[in-house]
């Protein structure tokens, strides 16, 4: 206790400055609106970042390989089945049924990041608005 409390009296000064720079981060990026944009767009790509590498590595242990057995066996399914037929077009596959309406369209994409702890999951994929996904469509997966 006495090493701690004269470690402290030493440092005292640098620790007073570091606390008082996470005083006014705190104070500057909760009470302006521009900075706290601007630090939440800050956030979220860093964050987006972070994530893909994340899913990069754990992609390089088993994912990607069961990502592609998943889209191969989907294809084959709808291929056989009596909905009708499987037509690919830059890696969407759209299924109609017998008379040539169009059922549903299958898009495949990779998994970002995903929760699967709370009531509500999240899952965050590499495909979007380009690619024709909307907000709270269907997920379909191995498991």
């Amino acid at each position: 206790m006495h090493r701690l409390l004269a470690y402290i009296e030493h440092n005292l000064y640098f620790i007073l400055f570091i606390v008082l720079q996470v005083v006014c981060g705190i104070l500057l990026f909760r009470l302006n609106p521009y900075q706290q944009a601007s630090f939440s767009h800050s956030m979220s790509a860093v964050t987006g970042s972070t994530n893909e590498f994340t899913s990069d590595v754990v992609g390089y242990l088993d994912l990607k390989e069961q990502n592609e057995l998943l889209q191969s066996t989907l294809s084959q399914k709808f291929a056989k089945s009596n909905l009708g037929t499987l037509r690919y077009l830059n890696q969407t596959f759209t299924v109609r049924d017998s008379s040539r309406q169009p059922l549903f369209d299958i898009i495949g994409c990779d998994v970002v990041y995903n929760t699967t702890h709370k009531a509500d999951n999240i899952f965050i994929i590499n495909k979007g608005k380009n690619h024709g996904i909307k907000k709270n469509m269907g997920v379909l997966s191995s498991s």
